[in-house]
């Protein structure tokens, strides 16, 4: 458990820090594109990476890249869900990080309302990395945020905020 709460964590802290840079990076390429979108940009620089993204998330718009050694860091929409992806320039998948908002799957709603019945949700996040799924969930009372995440069926609560 141990060991994969480090890895949440660092997913995390690169989420943070590929938010905060999505302000400079991202929108310099982004305004390069005449439409505003890359994926056409992707499929000519980064074939392999561009087949990949089309498979997996087949309704990909609105897609901004940017490279940082050999490494694409990619943002875009797919069915309405924010999500910020990492794969190496030879088109190999290392992690995403996608806004679920409510979507939260039924296991761990279920999971939820049995160990926190007073609670509702309030947010949610699928961090995709190493064939894994995990989930960082905020739940909500009157009282209180709660931050929970889930890496298999496994739930751990993070930290406690005080509204």
């Amino acid at each position: 458990m141990k060991g994969r709460i480090q890895i949440v964590a660092l997913l995390l802290i690169m989420m943070i820090a590929l938010n905060s840079w999505a302000n400079g990076p991202f929108q310099k390429i982004a305004s390069t594109s005449p439409a505003g979108d890359s994926l056409a940009e992707l499929k000519k620089n980064y074939p392999l990476v561009y087949n990949h993204l089309v498979h997996e998330f087949k309704y990909a718009t609105s897609l901004n890249y940017s490279v940082e050694g050999n490494a694409l860091l990619i943002s875009f929409t797919n069915n309405g869900q924010k999500i910020l992806t990492v794969y190496s320039t030879e088109g190999e998948f290392r992690h995403s990080i996608t806004d679920i908002g409510l979507a939260i799957p039924p296991a761990i709603t279920e999971q939820l309302k049995k160990e926190y019945p007073d609670f509702s949700v309030y947010y949610g996040r699928e961090i995709r990395a190493n064939n894994k799924n995990m989930y960082e969930v905020i739940i909500e009372n009157k009282y209180e945020y709660r931050l929970i995440n889930f890496v298999d069926t496994e739930m751990e609560e993070v930290k406690i905020l005080k509204k």
